[in-house]
């Protein structure tokens, strides 16, 4: 549907952490899960060498995390 998606190069999925919690398959449903003038930071991390260790093992289809902090 209409709406804003995560992707990486190649149209890629980044895994997805909402408020230090994973978010499966959130990359298509980032703008229905927080509105943009809630969000208070965003982290991204490209390689395996830069993702911390609690968020190693979402990190399954190889594109990345990218995390997302809300002002709650």
């Amino acid at each position: 549907g209409p709406g804003y998606q995560l992707r990486a190069r190649g149209g890629c999925k980044p895994a997805l952490i909402l408020d230090g919690m994973p978010i499966f398959d959130g990359a298509d449903d980032l703008d229905m899960l927080v509105h943009p003038q809630d969000v208070m930071g965003i982290e991204v991390y490209t390689g395996l060498g830069g993702i911390p260790a609690e968020w190693m093992g979402v990190q399954a289809s190889g594109c990345g995390v990218v995390a997302v902090w809300t002002k709650r």
